[in-house]
Order: C-alpha cells, then sequence, then structure tokens
C-alpha cells in the first residue's frame, strides 16, 4: 500500500482535528487517540546519538584522566582517544579471533551503529580488559567505572557480568547521566498533564502510552516535574503483556522496550535485541493495532517495535517522523509493506523539539 508525505504543518493540523470532538469531555476516561514511539533523535540534544557515543564519549571514558588534561572537552583530543579504544579493541578482537569493527583513516568506526552493537555484544570488550586490567592506571575512568559496576546488582546476560561487559553497561550510564531535559520531552509532558487535567475538555486525549527505545529516565523525569506520575515497565525480558499497556484508569505509562540504565538491562546486541522481539513483538502488535501510533526519532533497525509495527495491520494510521526529505530505505519497505494506512512526516529543521512546542502551542495548551 502506497504512503503518503505531510510535513510538519500539516501533521499539526491533522493531530488537532483528530483530537476535537466538539463536545464535553466524558466522566470516565477515555481511550487516547495515539501511542507514541520514541527512538534516539527524542532526545537530540541532550543525549549522545550513535556517532558521537562511538567517536568522541567512548574515548572520553576510556583514557586516563591524566592523559586528558583539561582539554578533554575537546571534541578532536576526543576523537584521538576514541580512536586509541578501538585500535585496542581490534587488536583484542583479532588476539580472540572475534569480529573486528571497519575503522575509517581518522581510527574511528565507518558504521556507528554496527559499532555500537558489536561493542554491546560484550565478547570483544571482555578480552580487552582481560589483557587491559592489570596494567591500566587506576585513576582512570574505566577503571573507576568498572569498580562502581561491581557494586551494581545486574540482572544482565553473563557476558556483561565480567569485567569488559561491566565496563561497557557502566560507559552507557555515564553516557546518559544528565539532568538535562530537551523541549521535546518537556512540551510532551505538557501535552499530558493537561490532558489530564481538562485544561481544554472539548479535546480527546492524545497519548497516554509512550513506547522508548532509549535507556534513559528522561521522560519520566519530564512528567514528574510537570506534577504527574507514571508507570514505568522497564524489563522487556521478562515479556509485556498487551491489555496491561494502557490501563483503563487513564494513568501514563512509559514502556522502555530495550530496557534501561536504572535496571541495567540494555539490550543492545543483535542477539539480545531478537530475543526480546521474539518475546513482545505480538503483544506490543496487539496494543498499537488499537491506536493511532506516532514514531520520532527512530532509525527503523530491526526491533521489537519495527516487528510489532509491521504486524499491526489493523484500521489506525503510522504516522513515521524524521527529518529527511524521504524515509531511508527501511522504513520506506515498513510504510509501503503494511495494509494500514501509513504517513511520512518530514519535521522541521528542529525536529522533536520543534513540532512538539508547535503542537501544544496549536492545542492552546502553553
Amino acid at each position: 500500500m502506497a504512503f503518503d508525505r505531510l510535513d510538519e504543518d500539516a501533521f499539526v493540523q491533522r493531530i488537532v482535528a483528530a483530537l476535537e470532538r466538539g463536545a464535553a469531555r466524558p466522566t470516565a476516561p477515555e481511550p487516547a487517540v495515539f501511542a507514541m514511539i520514541v527512538g534516539a533523535g527524542f532526545s537530540h540534544g541532550v543525549v549522545p546519538l550513535a556517532t558521537q557515543l562511538m567517536h568522541e564519549t567512548i574515548g572520553d571514558y576510556y583514557i586516563p584522566d591524566s592523559d586528558m588534561s583539561s582539554m578533554s572537552g575537546d571534541p578532536a583530543r576526543l576523537r584521538k582517544c576514541s580512536a586509541r579504544f578501538w585500535a585496542e579493541y581490534n587488536a583484542a578482537a583479532q588476539r580472540a579471533n572475534l569480529p573486528t569493527v571497519a575503522l575509517g583513516r581518522d581510527g574511528l568506526p565507518t558504521d556507528a551503529g554496527a559499532a555500537y552493537c558489536e561493542l554491546f555484544a560484550y565478547r570483544v570488550a571482555n578480552e580487552l580488559f582481560a589483557a587491559a586490567r592489570s596494567a591500566a592506571p587506576t585513576g582512570s575512568k574505566f577503571m573507576r567505572g568498572l569498580a562502581r559496576a561491581r557494586l551494581a546488582a545486574m540482572p544482565a546476560p553473563a557476558e556483561s557480568l565480567r569485567p569488559g561487559g561491566r565496563f561497557v553497561c557502566d560507559f552507557l550510564r555515564h553516557a546518559l547521566a544528565t539532568e538535562r531535559l530537551n523541549p521535546a520531552h518537556r512540551a510532551l509532558a505538557t501535552l499530558m498533564v493537561a490532558q489530564q487535567r481538562g485544561d481544554r475538555p472539548e479535546l480527546r486525549p492524545f497519548c497516554r502510552t509512550v513506547l522508548t527505545t532509549n535507556f534513559d529516565s528522561l521522560l519520566r523525569r519530564a512528567l514528574e516535574e510537570a506534577s504527574a506520575a507514571a508507570r514505568v515497565s522497564d524489563e522487556p525480558e521478562r515479556g509485556f503483556e498487551t491489555d496491561s499497556l494502557e490501563r483503563s484508569d487513564g494513568s501514563f505509562h512509559v514502556v522502555h522496550v530495550h530496557g534501561s540504565v536504572q535496571r541495567g538491562n540494555p539490550a543492545s546486541s543483535k542477539e539480545e535485541l531478537a530475543g526480546i522481539e521474539a518475546r513482545n513483538a505480538r503483544a506490543l502488535a496487539g496494543y498499537l493495532a488499537t491506536r493511532e501510533v506516532i514514531v520520532v526519532g527512530h532509525s527503523g533497525w530491526n526491533d521489537a517495535v519495527v516487528a510489532a509495527l509491521g504486524q499491526a495491520d489493523g484500521p489506525r494510521r503510522l504516522y513515521w517522523c524524521d527529518l529527511s526529505d524521504e524515509p531511508n530505505p527501511r522504513v520506506a519497505r515498513l510504510l509501503a509493506n503494511r495494509r494500514a494506512p501509513s504517513s511520512y512526516v518530514q519535521l522541521g529543521p528542529r525536529g522533536a523539539d520543534g513540532w512538539m512546542e508547535r503542537l501544544v502551542g496549536a492545542l492552546r495548551l502553553s
């Protein structure tokens, strides 16, 4: 089935039209019109994306503090330190006859997403740390991270419990350790809380359940700062149930479909993501088929939500939002192969931040 294309203005207008009921609000909570799926792009500006993680942040975490001096925030310096990490990582991989990461002339991964998945397979990291621990300077960030990780009770795969795996998991905590919220988080919380208070009773509820592939707690924090509590589900390895994703009492629900740093179970390797997909795709599909669905900041890589969207052929529409003029080939195939109607939305230059703020303004909730 062909999919249509919308710009940000038309998308905002369509949402407003979908929410306007023209009658008084019913006394009992009614189902939200939309479910949202948010990926890394929704946290743009406050959480590093894969390229920054693999090209800069990993070097900042791995190299001893004394090597960084006062220039630790200089991107060129961080890239040099990251190149050193990847050189040592590939050397460990070659010694153990494990897959290496393809590097460019600058010594950095040519495919940051693939490097990220390989890193979180833990195998090479464990080989690297088995050789490096005895020689590592005790003042380095990665050795301090390893010491902290030993104290954490992390119900994670066995590979992640060994020294290298614990370093990788603690590196992710370090990368996501921010107290900042971006405009998209704040605007979404404003919208959800306003609907709960009934600020405009002639509007249907926009969204109560947000599925996120992110490991951070920013959505929950945004709701808390807006004086709203949310249920949080972040144990995908235990499985989700369709009926539990949105309750009839109108409560908010943030669902970490890949786990969270708070739980210590961030699923990032291909094997982990495949296991979560097998366990949860059907349940997620059952819920998503009952709503119109908005996806923001997701690249379309294979995971549980993409598999669920491929199955969610109910009567509702899927809106896939991104900055590019055209969807990437993975997303285009997903949209075209669905039997239910689909739209590709090109957001404006400010991405999720600009779209969410415009939506709040159009609904007269700010």
